[in-house]
């Protein structure tokens, strides 16, 4: 569990330093006009978005469904799907708050503890 820590500590860390850089390239408002333009270009980028955005709703889906749907998971859910930097610290925090139980990380509420 503890290289799964680092794994995702890493990868967070490189998504914050591209997020960074992004931003203060493009300015953080150009996020959405880029990622619709890319989404309707119809080349190989429109399919890794839209595959990227596929992956969102469903992750979305996920943390929503395993607080049972509350309040407070549906707004995780919906801060999975807008914020990519959200969903790997959400993890992170899961796996030490559960104390490495994957059953745990992935049921939620749902799990039978």
């Amino acid at each position: 569990m503890t290289l799964f820590r680092l794994v995702l500590a890493v990868v967070w860390l490189a998504v914050v330093i591209i997020t960074v850089q992004a931003a203060l390239a493009h300015g953080v408002g150009s996020a959405a006009e880029v990622f619709s333009s890319d989404l309707q270009a119809g080349d190989w980028r429109s399919q890794f978005t839209a595959d990227l955005l596929a992956q969102l709703l469903l992750i979305g889906i996920w943390v929503a469904w395993r607080h049972k749907f509350s309040p407070l998971g549906i707004f995780l859910g919906l801060s999975c799907v807008m914020g990519g930097l959200f969903t790997v610290i959400y993890v992170l925090v899961l796996s030490v708050y559960h104390r490495g139980n994957v059953q745990a990380v992935l049921l939620g509420k749902q799990a039978k503890l």
